[in-house]
């Protein structure tokens, strides 16, 4: 029933601990034997998902369209951060001449919204130095240095989830 209602494996586990519990404190007292013992559960499988490239066409949208979102948009075009990591990027990150940014923190946010640094990223791959092509180095340098972060509201704070 979880499984088909689309819950991730960490839900079911947490349910079935839950359950798993409840049945051993009732075994001897109210019931002979734990029924849970005898479930067996198939892992969770994931979901696939269907992604692709931006098309040319899709590409020439974001470079011809002003928005104030077009440097979020043009950064994880063509360096491929994730929206975590572009909005706990630094100036000290980026190294223009060398066409690299240093990916050494996150944004999380919580279930509300509220922003929190974490100074490692979600596992240990994601700390990485990516190199960055020239046309990209080349829109950042013009870019307003203005802040300690590339990426912020007008009032200089980290990005909201919705913005």
């Amino acid at each position: 029933m979880l499984v088909e209602g689309g819950y991730a494996q960490r839900t079911v586990n947490l349910y079935r601990s839950t359950i798993r519990q409840i049945m051993r404190r009732a075994v001897g007292r109210v019931i002979p034997t734990n029924p849970e013992e005898q479930v067996h559960l198939a892992a969770v499988g994931r979901r696939e998902e269907s992604r692709c490239a931006l098309t040319a066409e899709e590409q020439g949208w974001i470079w011809d369209t002003p928005h104030r979102a077009q440097p979020v948009a043009v950064i994880m075009m063509l360096s491929g951060l994730r929206r975590g990591e572009l909005a706990a990027l630094t100036w000290n990150d980026v190294d223009l001449t060398a066409r690299t940014i240093a990916v050494n923190k996150t944004i999380e946010y919580s279930c509300n919204g509220v922003p929190s640094l974490r100074h490692v990223t979600k596992s240990a791959a994601g700390m990485r130095v990516v190199d960055i092509p020239q046309k990209l180095a080349d829109y950042m340098a013009h870019m307003p240095q203005d802040n300690v972060l590339v990426i912020h509201t007008s009032a200089g704070k980290v990005m909201t989830p919705s913005a």
